[in-house]
């Protein structure tokens, strides 16, 4: 197997005494460019997942680095590091600041390092899977829904998507009052279940970082319902 997890403890910045749970990821069979910082709620479900070059992370050991999403530096305690992390489509707002021990990035950089050499990672790239890949988003199946807001019933666009790199998860995009985008995924079992149990037709979603919007149970029926045919 070439994929290496590393376990991560952080600490928000806001509130140093909540420590969350996190988990480092390298994957060079399916990028070896790219590390993913990757949340997981209490039932193992995947929440948010942050993409980031795996030089970033190796650079930010010794200095401050980045200016997209995920951000990254040492503290004046050497133990620590500092990862600034912007929601997709957010602005400086929408951002969430932990720290994490430097020694677990560290073993898990020296692991990923060790399993794919800096120079070596066009040899791990499969071309004949990143051209079906470009070709099947051509064709993705998606669907444009309305949300409401649970507090004021003010409403978003959004939409339901597949994921193409893993068909178990859905894609869920809402728009925000600021004019940028929310994106998550959702496992497609557990959108089917709340569907089939939905209260008065209303699917609720627990969204990363801001709050709970209502789905139409009808819209994601008719989404996963495509889908199967398809």
């Amino acid at each position: 197997m070439s994929e290496i997890v590393n376990g991560l403890l952080l600490l928000a910045k806001a509130d140093p005494g909540l420590p969350m749970a996190a988990l480092l990821v390298y994957t060079p069979a399916v990028d070896p460019y790219a590390a993913q910082l990757v949340f997981r709620d209490e039932h193992d479900v995947e929440t948010m997942t942050y993409t980031f070059s795996r030089d970033l992370l190796a650079a930010g050991l010794r200095a401050p680095v980045g200016d997209g999403d995920v951000r990254i530096g040492p503290v004046a305690d050497d133990d620590w590091l500092i990862f600034k992390l912007i929601s997709e489509g957010g602005g400086e707002g929408d951002s969430f600041e932990a720290f994490a021990p430097r020694d677990q990035v560290v073993a898990f950089v020296a692991r990923s390092f060790r399993r794919v050499p800096a120079g070596r990672e066009d040899e791990w790239v499969d071309w004949d899977r990143e051209i079906a890949s470009l070709l099947a988003s051509e064709t993705v199946h998606r669907r444009e829904v309305r949300l409401w807001e649970i507090h004021g019933w003010h409403t978003r666009t959004g939409a339901l998507a597949d994921a193409l790199d893993d068909p178990a998860m859905v894609v869920v995009e809402a728009s925000t009052s600021c004019g940028s985008t929310l994106v998550w995924r959702i496992a497609r079992a557990t959108l089917a279940d709340q569907a089939a149990h939905a209260r008065d037709g209303w699917v609720r979603l627990e969204v990363p970082g801001d709050e709970t919007l209502l789905l139409q149970a009808d819209d994601v029926t008719a989404f996963l319902t495509a889908r199967g045919a398809a």
